[in-house]
């Protein structure tokens, strides 16, 4: 048997370097794959949702409905109430791979790039069969607000924190603020008003029941409320 070759020095220096390169690009590729699949695999990113996005619905025509239920009492975007079945739980079944489906309670801002009033927002829907909605999730912020003294001539009983809301199970959904504690924060926090389609979650620690949290409100005793809500 002839005796194997020896190897030179710069030989054996070169088969490393391929090996250690060699052994780089396999875990680069099985590292790329991986970060492939969990952007696919829904609910990963649950805890880091998008804050905006967009979203290309298309009808079956222009006057067809997008299978949504929306509030436009904030005056100024569309608050999603309800989905109904129809183009967008269809947009819904691949967008929400990427975090991008449209959800309950998420405010549409602008519709084919028309922003401002509510009623103009419903009417840009069914100008085409090719909708592009502006989407923003709600985001969570506090407020902090205290109750008046009570005046002899203001009885307790007849006072009012100025807010409409409405039990929706485990929240309170803002229908309007009115003049009153709430009115007032509104004045001073322009940059950040409690408006319609917002939501209150918790008020001072109790949260999970509407009716326990809306007692908050209207138990006079209660001097003070920290506010928790989606807005």
């Amino acid at each position: 048997m002839a005796p194997a070759s020896r190897k030179t020095m710069k030989e054996i220096v070169d088969l490393a370097e391929e090996t250690e390169e060699d052994a780089a690009k396999v875990k680069f590729d099985q590292e790329l794959r991986s970060e492939k699949d969990n952007y696919l695999r829904p609910g990963l990113f649950l805890d880091d949702p998008p804050e905006e996005f967009l979203a290309v619905v298309e009808k079956e025509s222009s006057t067809a409905p997008l299978g949504i239920c929306f509030d436009p009492s904030s005056g100024s975007d569309l608050v999603v109430r309800e989905i109904k079945v129809g183009p967008v739980t269809e947009l819904n079944k691949t967008a929400a791979r990427s975090m991008c489906d449209i959800r309950q309670f998420d405010r549409v801002v602008a519709v084919n790039g028309v922003y401002g009033d509510s009623e103009d927002l419903l009417k840009e829907l069914s100008r085409d069969k090719t909708v592009e909605l502006l989407v923003r999730r709600p985001k969570p912020y506090e407020v902090r607000v205290s109750k008046p003294v009570v005046l002899e001539s203001i009885p307790a009983s007849h006072y009012r924190t100025g807010i409409v809301v409405e039990d929706i199970g485990d929240s309170l959904l803002v229908l309007g603020v009115a003049s009153g504690i709430f009115k007032n924060w509104n004045n001073l926090h322009w940059d950040t008003p409690i408006r319609g389609g917002d939501r209150i979650v918790e008020i001072n620690g109790v949260r999970g029941n509407a009716a326990k949290i809306a007692r908050q409100l209207q138990d006079f005793s209660v001097k003070s409320l920290h506010v928790k809500l989606e807005h």
